[in-house]
């Protein structure tokens, strides 16, 4: 195909035309003529040989919408091809573009959420279950673990929705952040030898160690790092 004409058609109550650029470098917009609904395109090949050949995407139409909540119709009409002869022939146009517009005029922040999702996500992972015939430090009741997987998997939801509210963002965390102080406040408090032999065999490991996640609980300051004040503020704990 050298050249090309074809007729758009819109609602000009619902877009306002804005303009067409070519995809290809060799076959671009050499005129066009406008009417109300109505923009006709003349397409023509600039090079010695033509690059359109088999299927391809030849142009952008760039629209604004003048309503922020609608629906309407694109459709193209007296689709003309020609090769380098000036054969021309006309080829169906098909059915056309339903668009739905839907104006977005809220920006909805989503940091504190995935925050909080981290957070979850991580406590998911160091948490252990807590075998009430031989209770360990640190490890939590399964309810306690089933109950924040649900709330993450809420937060997840809303997190990956597009439409989204700012409002329902900011419910999503604050449930979440709930539900993270709940699941803390369930980690079994009391301690007893095999949890001191747990630190000991783990002295000095750091928050970059493979088995972090795991070992983690016992450290208590919060500092990255299982030292003497670790292990003096677990001792506390046996001693009770």
């Amino acid at each position: 195909m050298y050249a090309k004409s074809m007729t758009i058609h819109y609602d000009p109550s619902a877009l306002q035309y804005v303009g067409a650029s070519s995809l290809l470098n060799d076959f671009v917009v050499v005129g066009s003529a406008q009417a109300p609904g109505t923009i006709r395109l003349l397409e023509a090949s600039t090079g010695t040989v033509s690059p359109v050949t088999g299927t391809l995407d030849l142009l952008v139409l760039t629209f604004q919408a003048l309503d922020q909540t609608a629906t309407t119709h694109v459709h193209v009409s007296d689709i003309w091809l020609s090769d380098q002869y000036g054969n021309e022939r006309e080829v169906s146009s098909g059915s056309g573009h339903t668009m739905n517009i839907v104006a977005s005029t809220e920006t909805v922040n989503k940091f504190e959420l995935s925050a909080r999702i981290g957070e979850a996500d991580s406590a998911l992972k160091g948490a252990k279950v807590l075998d009430p015939a031989a209770p360990r430090f640190g490890y939590y009741p399964q309810s306690a673990i089933d109950a924040l997987n649900a709330a993450l998997a809420i937060a997840n939801t809303v997190y990956g929705q597009i439409d989204a509210t700012q409002s329902q963002v900011d419910q999503a965390s604050s449930a979440l952040t709930q539900a993270l102080a709940a699941f803390n406040a369930a980690a079994n408090q009391s301690a007893v030898i095999d949890d001191l032999v747990m630190l000991s065999e783990n002295y000095h490991a750091t928050s970059s160690a493979a088995q972090w996640q795991s070992i983690r609980l016992y450290d208590f300051n919060h500092d990255g790092m299982l030292d003497i004040m670790d292990l003096a503020s677990l001792a506390r704990r046996i001693l009770n």
